[in-house]
C-alpha cells in the first residue's frame, strides 16, 4: 500500500468541507465573555475560527474546493483552470466533468527531458514517414505513463539520427556490465534504470540511435523527474514498443521496423 495523490475523492472532501464550516460557525452577541466589547473579542472563540480556516485552506473555503475545476478529464482541468466548480457540481460543458486535486492555486511548470533511444537491428536511418511512427508510437506510450503522475505531455520532438555499428553496440554494453547495471540498475522513487535490452547483445550488427526532446506541463507537488519516467518507461516497455511500431509500420506499408529487434532510452 501507498499514498496516491489526484484520487479526486470530490464527495470525501465536501463531507469534510461542510463539517468545518459547521464548527466554524461563532455565535455573535455583541459582548465577550465578560461583557467586554466583541471588537475585543473571545481568544478562544477566535482561536477556533483561525483553526477551522487552516483547516479549510484560507477564506473559509478549502484547498479541494478551490482545486476543483471542470474539464473533460483531469489532465485537462489541471491545464487549463478556466472553468471552477468549487462545489462540485457547476460543470455544465457536453462531457465535462468537476476534478478535484487539480493544483490551479499553483503556478504551472514545465518539464523537459532530453533523451537518446537506440532501435537495434536497422542499418539504414528511418526516412520521414518512419520517423512520424517513431514519433507517434513513443508519444502515446509516454502520455499514458505521464498522466498517471499528473502530467500532461506536450510533445516529443525527434532530432538527429545516427547509425552505430557493432563495435560501438559491443563497447557499450561493456561499459553497462562495468557499471553494474545488469545486476542492481539504478532505482529513483520507484523506477528501475535497468533494461532487460541492455543486458544482451542485439542479434543485428547495427543499430539507429535517435535523439529526442520530450515536454509536458504539471502543477506540483508531487515533484516529477521526467528523465526517470520518460527513460523507465520506455525501457520497461521495450517489446511493446517494438511490437506497436510494427503494426504500426505494416498498416502504413513501410518495412523499416522489421528489422527492429529491441529499443532502449
Amino acid at each position: 500500500y501507498g499514498c496516491f495523490y489526484f484520487t479526486a475523492c470530490t464527495p470525501e472532501k465536501q463531507a469534510l468541507w461542510e463539517d468545518a464550516q459547521n464548527d466554524a460557525v461563532v455565535v455573535d452577541d455583541g459582548e465577550g465573555e465578560d461583557g467586554d466589547d466583541e471588537d475585543e473579542g473571545d481568544e478562544e472563540d477566535e482561536d477556533e475560527v483561525e483553526e477551522a480556516d487552516l483547516d479549510l485552506g484560507g477564506g473559509g473555503q478549502t484547498t479541494a474546493a478551490v482545486n476543483n475545476f471542470c474539464g473533460p478529464s483531469w489532465i485537462h482541468a489541471m491545464v487549463t483552470c478556466d472553468d471552477p466548480c468549487p462545489m462540485g457540481w457547476e460543470c455544465v460543458e457536453p462531457g465535462a466533468s468537476c476534478y478535484a486535486a487539480t493544483g490551479c492555486d499553483k503556478p504551472l511548470e514545465t518539464l523537459l527531458s532530453e533523451m537518446m533511444t537506440t532501435l537495434n537491428g536497422p542499418d539504414s536511418l528511418m526516412e520521414d514517414e518512419d520517423m512520424e511512427i517513431f514519433g507517434g508510437s513513443i508519444f502515446d506510450l509516454l502520455t499514458s505513463a505521464v498522466e498517471e503522475l499528473g502530467v500532461s505531455l506536450d510533445e516529443v520532438d525527434l532530432g538527429e539520427q545516427s547509425l552505430v555499428g557493432r563495435r560501438e553496440l559491443k563497447r557499450r554494453i561493456k561499459r553497462r556490465s562495468l557499471e553494474g547495471h545488469d545486476v542492481f540498475g539504478p532505482r529513483y522513487l520507484g523506477y528501475s534504470l535497468a533494461n532487460v535490452t541492455q543486458r544482451r547483445l542485439p542479434s543485428g550488427s547495427s543499430a539507429v540511435d535517435v535523439s529526442m526532446v520530450v515536454t509536458g506541463d504539471y502543477r506540483p507537488p508531487p515533484y516529477v523527474d521526467l528523465d526517470v519516467v520518460a527513460q523507465d518507461s520506455i525501457n520497461r516497455n521495450g517489446a511493446k514498443v517494438v511490437n506497436t511500431l510494427r503494426e504500426r509500420g505494416e498498416r502504413a506499408g513501410r518495412d523499416f521496423f522489421r528489422r527492429v529487434d529491441s529499443i532502449e532510452a
